[in-house]
């Protein structure tokens, strides 16, 4: 499995998981795409990256079901993401969802039908969305 953590993550939660599961490689967005500028663009072709390679998305931005070219890019490239239900959570109560819920990340990434969309809330609790 590979995770993909976006920009609204930050580097902290990936730099602190890279390694820890040796069947899950940790990227995040700037260090796969250090050149680009322009963020909209961005966003959209990060999308299509994810969804042809099959990352599992980690993001913050909800938003991204909202504004229409995003959507696209998600159900074109049959993107798997995972959204933190509240932007108001802090690193920590995010870590520790992450890590409550990483057997269900795995069995997500291998068995859900992509495109596919859910909220993760900081007690741990999952909500299936329609992408």
């Amino acid at each position: 499995m590979i995770l993909f953590f976006d920009e609204d993550m930050g580097t902290a939660i990936p730099r602190f998981l890279k390694g820890a599961d040796r069947d899950v490689d940790v990227r995040w967005l700037r260090a796969q795409f250090p050149n680009e500028s322009d963020p909209r663009r961005q966003d959209v072709e990060w999308l299509a990256e994810a969804g042809q390679q099959g990352w599992l998305v980690i993001s913050c931005n909800k938003r991204m079901l909202s504004v229409i070219y995003e959507r696209q890019a998600i159900l074109q490239h049959k993107v798997g993401i995972v959204y933190f239900a509240s932007g108001q959570v802090s690193r920590l109560p995010m870590m520790r969802a992450l890590l409550r819920k990483w057997d269900w990340l795995k069995a997500a990434d291998l068995s859900e039908p992509r495109p596919f969309a859910y909220y993760l809330y900081a007690n741990g609790r999952t909500r299936q969305l329609s992408p």
